[in-house]
């Protein structure tokens, strides 16, 4: 049945994305949809799925063929074990463990694929919107530049006050030029993690997300949550019980003071010791990842603040410079002081809603380690 859900499921978003058009608005859910549907890695995965599954069942075949008869005659020690080992299930349950595994794994590759369209599709509504933010600075410096000349042909600014608005206006158009690269390297980012083609022109439906305080979180319980549902946490313990069922089955064989004895027991120690070290380092990660979600609420409120702050003392600084009392140079570096707090706002308040996507990507079967 489950087999049948998950082939029913990916047909299903095929069909729905298949006829996706270049241009067309696209939310972040159906951007999430669109590259699953087309992942390689996700098909990959359902055949592993399948053939673990065959060999789960053969092996629980050969269990179920080997539980009532015992070892040939003739057989040395060695032997004799895997015979043993084989009619008391260890070996058909180390099968059903990989098929575990390979359901678990296929789960946690949709996750990460999901988590890089969420950076992506952020990455680019961040890099366009400080590409808006550069074409309105190097629309403001411009007509900056003008007053200025205005003001000089009329005996009320400097030679050297025409210059520094022409330098500064130059510099702005750089910078709009750079940030124009970087919001279509954006594109082709999100479009490579979706699996679409590099010339389509991506438009995104989902509006940046307005600051919001964080929410309440029960850490302890996010904490409980994560260590019962991580692949990790699933792969060790699995990985314990079956070392310990190999323990069990050669200690009927072999003596305290033997050489496979002590290594099998080593095994399930070794296990045991992975699955603690796990538990604490995933619990540390979840409140590592809580920690930094508020600091980057903090650190997106600051720089929210500091871009008021910024507009403030532009406004300031153009009266001045209109009324006589101040200069155009005054007015260009209070223009480059708000250019630069708008811009940190923008990185602020996207860090803050990656913050939070990383430390929901905890939860759940996690991420593919290179992701985290």
């Amino acid at each position: 049945m489950r087999k049948i859900s998950v082939v029913l499921t990916a047909a299903l978003l095929l069909t729905a994305f298949s006829g996706y058009a270049a241009g067309a608005p696209l939310s972040l859910e159906d951007a999430k949809a669109l590259a699953v549907s087309n992942s390689a890695l996700l098909k990959a995965a359902d055949l592993k799925i399948e053939s673990d599954r065959i060999n789960a069942r053969e092996e629980l075949d050969k269990k179920n063929r080997a539980k009532n008869t015992s070892p040939p005659p003739g057989l040395g020690m060695v032997s004799v074990v895997e015979s043993t080992l084989q009619r008391r299930g260890y070996y058909s349950d180390t099968a059903a463990a990989a098929l575990t595994l390979a359901e678990l794994d296929r789960e946690r590759t949709r996750n990460t694929i999901e988590f890089a369209v969420v950076n992506a599709y952020y990455g680019l509504q961040n890099a366009r919107e400080m590409l808006k933010i550069k074409n309105e600075s190097l629309g403001i410096a411009r007509e900056n530049e003008k007053s200025v000349r205005l003001r000089h042909d009329l005996g009320m600014a400097s030679a050297r006050e025409v210059q520094s608005a022409g330098f500064a206006a130059e510099a702005t158009a750089l910078e709009a030029d750079t940030a124009k690269r970087a919001a279509d390297y954006a594109r082709l980012s999100l479009n490579n993690v979706l699996g679409i083609e590099d010339g389509a022109e991506t438009v995104l439906a989902d509006a940046p997300a307005a600051l919001a305080p964080p929410e309440p979180i029960d850490v302890a319980a996010r904490i409980k949550s994560a260590l019962e549902t991580r692949y990790e946490i699933t792969a060790l313990k699995l990985s314990l019980a079956l070392a310990e069922k190999e323990a069990e089955g050669y200690g009927a064989f072999y003596t305290t003071g033997t050489y496979f004895y002590q290594l099998k027991a080593y095994n399930v120690a070794r296990a045991a010791a992975a699955l603690e070290h796990a538990e604490k380092a995933i619990a540390l990660s979840v409140k590592k990842a809580y920690y930094d979600y508020l600091d980057s609420y903090n650190a997106a409120l600051s720089a929210d603040l500091g871009a008021q702050a910024a507009a403030l003392a532009y406004g300031l600084a153009q009266s001045k410079f209109e009324n006589g009392v101040g200069t155009g140079l005054d007015v260009i570096t209070a223009q480059n002081a708000l250019d630069g707090a708008k811009l940190r706002r923008v990185q602020a308040q996207t860090a803050y809603t990656l913050a939070w996507l990383a430390f929901e990507s905890l939860l759940g079967v996690g991420l593919e380690p290179q992701a985290e």
